[in-house]
């Protein structure tokens, strides 16, 4: 709340002093404009939105003075002014600055309208510059960044560590990782924590060798893991948005990851479409997978056509190859931004 107290009677240019709050908005943009206010105590920060979000331009203090790009037309503010502490200022009228703007040359006015307008580019220019470096170091600092670099990694370099069995070329999981380390020089513990949730998400698939028991990773399914990649930047602009705007809840991938199985266990050609009959998952589904079918948890991915529905009689086709990527694609994306928001997870329990 702002509280207003008149000057001294006879005062020049009828200024006025008012007091802020801290957090108070003293104007939002659009607002009209054409008073100026001299800071004589206090900070006061001047930002605009962009893309939805607060971009900070400046911080003034006291002896500044906030209000000058529309003082000679009183048009509309070109950005918001709000406290960051107990404020104090005064207050010139737009009409008394106009009085006396209209002593000036007329080339000064001209210059000043000019100055005016080319101020407002740049603060524009300066808006969308902060909000991409703020992306870059949101991408930087990210779980899902750092995820995005190992798995490209993971698909790059394997070839030239793998080890020929006589079940085809692998990747021994402990030379992966070292590797790793050294290539993309993150430390250990980072490494870490992101290949246990690639690993339970299901994006990494380890086998142990007979012999020597050590985890391996088959070499195919290590080149193909660039999918997740491609997966990532749909999410911000392409077709897999969809899926982590659905939300899914851990029955629905729970029940889709098992139906994956289930088709596997039967011996489907899992790189085609599947039909499942609701009377055989009904009957088996829990005792092969451990997975009750629950017919209510398929609406959404059918409406997102990750599967689809069948009647007379009732079945799921599903596409088990597709749909086992695609889940462990959402399930390691929503992990990966847990670890950067563990409210994200809170949030999701409770959901």
């Amino acid at each position: 709340m702002s509280t207003m107290k008149p000057a001294a009677a006879g005062t020049a240019n009828k200024v006025e002093e008012r007091s802020f709050t801290q957090g108070k908005v003293i104007f939002n943009a659009g607002d009209t404009g054409g008073d100026l206010f001299f800071i004589d105590e206090g900070e006061v920060e001047i930002y605009t939105v962009k893309d939805g979000q607060e971009v900070r331009l400046s911080t003034m203090r006291p002896g500044e003075i906030i209000g000058v790009m529309t003082c000679l037309t009183d048009g509309p503010r070109m950005a918001s002014a709000r406290t960051l502490t107990a404020t104090r200022c005064r207050v010139i009228p737009h009409a008394s600055v106009m009085k006396t703007v209209e002593t000036l040359p007329p080339w000064l006015k001209i210059v000043l309208k000019e100055y005016g307008a080319r101020l407002d580019q740049m603060n524009s220019s300066f808006a969308s510059q902060s909000l991409r470096v703020r992306e870059l170091q949101d991408n930087q600092l990210s779980h899902l960044y750092y995820a995005q670099l190992m798995v490209s990694a993971i698909a790059n370099m394997s070839e030239f560590i793998a080890i020929t069995q006589e079940a085809g070329k692998v990747v021994v999981i402990a030379d992966l990782l070292q590797r790793l380390e050294m290539v993309l020089n993150l430390e250990r513990p980072l490494i870490d924590r992101i290949y246990g949730v690639l690993l339970d998400s299901g994006l990494i698939r380890v086998e142990i060798e007979p012999e020597r028991k050590r985890q391996v990773i088959k070499l195919q399914a290590a080149q193909k893991m660039t999918h997740f990649v491609q997966f990532v930047r749909e999410t911000k602009h392409g077709a897999a948005k969809k899926y982590l705007k659905a939300k899914f809840n851990y029955k629905e991938t729970r029940l889709l990851s098992a139906l994956v199985k289930f088709a596997a266990r039967q011996n489907m050609p899992l790189d085609q479409a599947c039909t499942l009959p609701y009377d055989l998952l009904k009957e088996n589904l829990q005792k092969a997978i451990g997975v009750p079918f629950e017919e209510a948890l398929l609406a959404k991915p059918a409406t997102l056509q990750l599967v689809s529905l069948k009647t007379n009689p009732e079945a799921v086709e599903i596409r088990p190859q597709s749909v086992s990527r695609t889940v462990a694609c959402i399930e390691a994306v929503l992990k990966l931004k847990e670890l950067d928001d563990p409210s994200a997870k809170k949030k999701s329990d409770a959901a």
